[in-house]
């Protein structure tokens, strides 16, 4: 047997340097919207990056949204919720490109809502959240004038950074020699869904401007040598993969002891996850967090049906605790056992009205506000953040995928269900054929 050479510390290993990049350059880009400079609530903003810029990529790590947020309602205020800030403000976000819809994820604000619970901490909220778009370590509102608060005929700047599509999952920069160019389009909420306002403010929403809207992003030009040697090195096939996400609900009625099955629809040939947020219908009002305030709802056992067997094998078991659930959410979301994961699931300060465990929180101030949220794995093998790393979700091509959520005979209230599919897909820009985009979930 051969003995295996003695290692040595990377502190040693001088031979190992940082390597100069190959010949590029980097400059800021401050794209207006391309249908609007002034978007109330419940219409469309959209922007534009162009194509047919050769050796150009988009670092999608560098981009955000800029608005500037008008309250135009003398008298009454505005103020973000706490959880999402101005992510409250979207409602459906799409890419497109080409004639084909890349991204399209409606409820685009309980998204973040949900993610942000556990994948962020009440401290990022209440510092650079609350700068960028109006967090707060409050889960109702920080109403904090200037910040999480636009006072009544003001106005408050606002960055959204680029987050939760296939943009901004991806590992690699965005070619932009594509023949045509890359839309964003966001569909704002209503005045209901936005923010929160009195319940008697009478506030329209042509009367909460977006004034302004900007798109600013960098872009990474090479060289024509550089350019040439990393085209030649795929054989000008350039191959994205990256997750994104795709909505669906449901409703349940108020009756006690039900089992409710939903009719899920999502056709992935690599489906990672499905979110399941709750939220009580009888408080979807102006005056409440409508996007962050989720319940339990009595909610006893669930799980997934693919072509009727179960995922998990045996149903998850949903104690008063929470804890199966919470458990469950975290392996799906690979942070069970990460000691240093933050988040703000239970930040409130009286975990009898709302937090984690809370079954009908009403979300009338910061501590009654709920944060349940259940994910459900599908991947069959686990992958870090490794580069390029593997992605092995199941596959519901051709399936029918459906959701079996079993409720107790107590807390039984009318809830509107969200469905959030995490799923792998493939962007693929062959500039020896089509020259443009083309996605394959």
């Amino acid at each position: 047997m051969e003995t295996p050479a003695e290692a040595m510390t990377h502190l040693l290993a001088f031979g190992r340097k940082k390597l100069r990049a190959m010949s590029s350059r980097s400059y800021r880009v401050v794209s207006p919207s391309t249908n609007t400079s002034s978007a109330p609530l419940n219409s469309v903003v959209e922007f534009k990056i162009p194509g047919n810029q050769m050796a150009a990529f988009l670092d999608n790590n560098s981009c955000y949204f800029k608005f500037n947020v008008k309250n135009n309602k003398a008298g009454q205020t505005f103020d973000f919720e706490g959880k999402c800030g101005a992510y409250g403000l979207i409602k459906k976000f799409e890419i497109l490109t080409a004639g084909q819809t890349i991204d399209t994820i409606d409820e685009y604000g309980v998204l973040f809502c949900a993610m942000a619970d556990t994948d962020s901490s009440s401290i990022y909220g209440n510092n650079n959240g609350k700068y960028l778009y109006g967090t707060s370590d409050k889960a109702k509102s920080g109403e904090v004038n200037g910040l999480s608060r636009v006072t009544g005929q003001g106005e408050r700047v606002v960055c959204l950074p680029l987050v939760l599509n296939s943009l901004a999952n991806s590992r690699k920069y965005i070619p932009l020699f594509s023949r045509d160019s890359i839309v964003l389009r966001l569909t704002l909420n209503d005045i209901v869904s936005a923010g929160i306002t009195a319940a008697d403010s009478g506030t329209l929403n042509t009367e909460v401007v977006l004034d302004q809207p900007e798109l600013v992003y960098n872009v990474v030009e090479l060289s024509a040598d550089a350019f040439q040697a990393v085209s030649a090195s795929v054989d000008n096939v350039f191959q994205i993969v990256s997750d994104t996400y795709r909505h669906t609900s449901s409703n349940v009625d108020a009756t006690a002891s039900q089992t409710h099955i939903a009719n899920l629809g999502f056709a992935f040939s690599s489906l990672n996850r499905v979110i399941i947020c709750q939220r009580q219908t009888s408080l979807l009002a102006r005056e409440n967090p409508v996007l962050g305030n989720r319940c339990v709802r009595g909610l006893q056992q669930a799980n997934l049906l693919l072509n009727g067997a179960s995922i998990p094998e045996r149903p998850i078991k949903i104690s008063d605790s929470c804890a199966t659930a919470l458990a469950e959410t975290l392996v799906a979301d690979r942070s069970l056992v990460a000691y240093d994961s933050l988040s703000r699931i239970g930040e409130t300060a009286d975990s009898l009205l709302g937090g984690y465990n809370v079954q009908t929180p009403n979300g009338a101030d910061n501590d009654r506000v709920g944060s349940f949220v259940l994910q459900i794995d599908t991947e069959s093998m686990r992958s870090e953040s490794d580069d390029p790393g593997i992605y092995a979700g199941v596959s519901t091509i051709g399936s029918v995928l459906q959701a079996q959520l079993e409720y107790g005979a107590a807390s039984n209230v009318a809830v509107k269900l969200d469905f959030f599919a995490q799923y792998t897909q493939l962007l693929t820009l062959d500039m020896n054929a089509s020259q443009t985009f083309i996605a394959s979930v």
